[in-house]
């Protein structure tokens, strides 16, 4: 398995906590590198992985020894994406980590967090927004148009294809 550190990805994530996230992760350390497209576990996603126990692996790629979280970021996947969907994507990856405070240990543990909302699309084609979480989840979808539709796409405006071409 291959990593790269890149400042523009860690700049990126740290900018995603700052914006989003900065009281919930106070204190933990997150850090982001790139893996070579096809290459680990991930099955050509983006990864996140809490840090707990991984020492050694952790000083075979070069990340510092205090760190709590890591993103292992797709390269390929990465770079077909614009940068509105790129801050998206780091944005989930990002909101899988959470922190949970042990009132009995006066420890914290961090954890990673499931969506709120998982469905298959032929249920959702079949029978519709059809529970409360996916009516609430659809409604916010539809305020933010962050991928183009079919129209733009055919048109070749902003889709992962242009993206990639350099567009």
């Amino acid at each position: 398995m291959i990593h790269e550190q890149s400042e523009a990805l860690q700049t990126a994530v740290d900018g995603v906590i700052a914006k989003y996230h900065t009281k919930r992760l106070e204190n933990v350390v997150v850090s982001a590198l790139f893996r070579d497209s096809g290459q680990g576990p991930g099955g050509g996603k983006t990864t996140v992985k809490i840090a707990r126990g991984l020492t050694k692996f952790l000083a075979k790629i070069g990340l510092a020894a205090d760190v709590d979280v890591f993103l292992e970021v797709e390269k390929g996947e990465y770079e077909l994406l614009t940068e509105a969907q790129r801050i998206a994507m780091l944005d989930h990856h990002v909101t899988k980590i959470d922190v949970i405070d042990d009132a009995e240990s006066g420890k914290r543990r961090i954890v990673l967090r499931k969506p709120e909302v998982r469905e298959f699309s032929q249920v959702v084609a079949r029978h519709g927004a059809w529970n409360p979480e996916l009516r609430d989840f659809v409604k916010t979808t539809r305020q933010l148009k962050l991928f183009p539709g079919p129209a733009e796409e055919s048109a070749g405006k902003h889709d992962r294809k242009s993206a990639a071409a350099g567009a």
